[in-house]
């Protein structure tokens, strides 16, 4: 039977999604954007509220703890995603043995990461032991994120929307209880517990999710040659993860450390409130990508026109965010954040042209995997990294905080747009991202 919301949809649209696997498919990717649209909202809304409880201070001690767990990302993750979703889908009989093997990697990585995030935050922040204890909590969650191998097999499934209930039930939970704790005058210790308390539900909830599937977790098995394949493979992802981590999240990690945590709580307040509309773009470019890809078969000049299409649809989004966040920037600062927040108006303004360069590098990276382009995918996170790095020491260091966001600012253009015409194969999308940019066809 077909779903309801089918029939919603123009003809032309209806026949297109008349088969059950195209309408699966995009069930999915409605269920994977309301998860998005989900934690955006929180975002925007406990989050700002939390700024303003903390102020600059005890906000930005928080933030700086989580960007600096976030570094630590890649390693316990492992890239495993792609390959386990793969290995799956190509041998559904051994999934027991797919998914215990990952998982009891998962474990192994995730403590590892644990004990290394707080080696290196007690050698770079000896005194701060209010951070350390934040590092500490927050960073134990990547233990239970373990459970992450859960979600694998529903994406291998096609079949998202019992692990988004379940990851965003926990996400809810975790927003009221900072909510409560908003309420009740907690000290900033509180805020970093219920990130290990939204792993710890998720888990629970993505455990039972898995267990109404008819499926049980302890027919799980580990297997060491199957774990050693698994982690052989997922070298170059977790390399990749790695470069894009550290020019994602560097900038607030190297403010904490050469000017202080009032000022990552500015910047990360305004990074929130300029980047709150990027799950737009990025859920329309996933979206709507594999029908350009299938484009591709019947004929390539489809194929880029559509392409070029895609871009220019984001770059009229990221226009009309810019122009927005322009305007609206020092109103929207007072309203919400009050006087003592009134640095980030200026932060927000430089920020609101990264979004050019994000939502067209998510259309990029995604050709990129479709052409099988992901080492010259490295290649360009890895020298956004790099000059990220460079950027904001000495920019930092010469106009503060203004400095990490034009050092972003020029690292996102790099990595995502500029890097595309050193390599031959690149040329032809940075051509074309060129034209989107000015809204040419």
């Amino acid at each position: 039977m077909p779903p309801r919301w089918l029939k919603f949809l123009p003809p032309t649209l209806q026949r297109q999604l008349a088969s059950p696997m195209a309408q699966k498919l995009v069930g999915n990717t409605g269920w994977l954007f309301a998860d998005k649209l989900l934690k955006a909202v929180g975002e925007l809304t406990v989050g700002i509220w939390l700024a303003r409880y903390l102020g600059p201070d005890q906000f930005g001690t928080l933030s700086f703890a989580i960007a600096f767990v976030a570094l630590f990302t890649p390693l316990y993750k492992l890239g495993l995603h792609k390959p386990v979703v793969r290995d799956i889908v190509q041998s559904p009989e051994q999934k027991e043995v797919i998914l215990g093997s990952a998982f009891g990697l998962r474990l192994i990585s995730g403590i590892a990461s644990l004990a290394a995030a707080i080696l290196i935050i007690k050698s770079i922040q000896p005194n701060n032991l209010t951070l350390q204890t934040l590092v500490i909590v927050i960073a134990s969650g990547s233990i239970f994120q373990a459970s992450d191998v859960i979600t694998f097999w529903f994406e291998s499934q096609i079949a998202v929307k019992p692990d988004v209930l379940a990851r965003g039930s926990a996400y809810v939970i975790s927003s009221l209880t900072r909510i409560s704790f908003i309420l009740s005058n907690a000290t900033v210790i509180f805020f970093g517990v219920t990130h290990i308390l939204e792993s710890v539900v998720a888990a629970i909830f993505s455990g039972f999710a898995y267990y109404k599937t008819q499926n049980k977790l302890r027919s799980w098995r580990f297997e060491y040659k199957k774990a050693c394949t698994l982690f052989l493979e997922s070298w170059p992802l977790i390399l990749s993860g790695l470069a894009l981590v550290i020019y994602m999240r560097i900038d607030q990690v190297m403010l904490g450390q050469l000017v202080g945590s009032d000022a990552v709580g500015i910047y990360s307040i305004a990074i929130k409130l300029s980047e709150g509309w990027y799950f737009i773009p990025v859920a329309i470019s996933i979206s709507a990508f594999p029908a350009i890809v299938a484009s591709k078969e019947n004929d390539e000049g489809i194929y880029y026109h559509r392409l070029n299409r895609l871009f220019r649809i984001t770059t009229l989004i990221s226009y009309a965010a810019i122009v927005i966040l322009l305007l609206f920037s020092e109103t929207l600062v007072k309203a919400l954040l009050g006087e003592e927040y009134l640095t980030a108006v200026l932060i927000m303004k430089v920020n609101a042209f990264s979004g050019i360069f994000i939502s067209a590098g998510v259309i990029r990276s995604l050709w990129m995997a479709s052409e099988n382009l992901l080492h010259l995918y490295f290649f360009s996170t890895a020298l956004g990294a790099v000059v990220n790095v460079t950027l904001n020491y000495f920019m930092i260091i010469k106009f503060n905080i203004l400095g990490a966001s034009m050092a972003t600012l020029l690292s996102y253009s790099l990595a995502n747009y500029f890097s595309g015409f050193l390599f031959r194969p690149t040329r032809k999308v940075a051509l074309i991202m060129t034209n989107s940019f000015f809204l040419k066809k």
